[in-house]
C-alpha cells in the first residue's frame, strides 16, 4: 500500500500551488504557479461547466512565477480556472464583478 493515501484513495497529491488574485477580478485575473517549468492549457469555465476561454501559457514573469488571464469580456459570477500541463491538472474558483 505504498504510495497511497487511505484516507482519501489517492496515489498522488498535486504539488503545484496556485494563487489567483485579485479575486474578485474586474478586468485581469493574474495567476501565480510555484513550478513554472512546464507549458500550461488554461481554460475559464463557468458553472454549467461551459469553457468560456482557453490558452496556452508558454511564458511567465521569471521572477515572480505568474501571468495574467482576460476576464474583462466575462459577465459577473463565480468561474473556474482550470490548468493543465499534461502531468498535473489543477483548478481554483474565482469571482468576476
Amino acid at each position: 500500500m505504498s504510495g497511497t493515501n487511505l484516507l482519501l484513495g489517492v496515489d498522488k497529491v498535486e504539488s503545484v500551488v496556485l494563487g489567483l488574485w485579485p479575486n474578485p477580478a474586474s478586468s485581469t485575473l493574474n495567476v501565480t504557479v510555484s513550478d513554472a517549468s512546464y507549458n500550461w492549457h488554461v481554460n475559464v469555465v463557468d458553472v454549467q461547466g461551459r469553457i468560456l476561454s482557453s490558452q496556452n501559457i508558454t511564458s511567465y514573469n521569471v521572477n515572480n512565477k505568474t501571468f495574467s488571464v482576460d476576464v474583462s469580456q466575462l459577465p459577473a459570477g463565480v468561474y473556474m480556472l482550470n490548468m493543465d500541463n499534461g502531468s498535473e491538472k489543477i483548478s481554483k474558483k474565482f469571482v468576476r464583478n
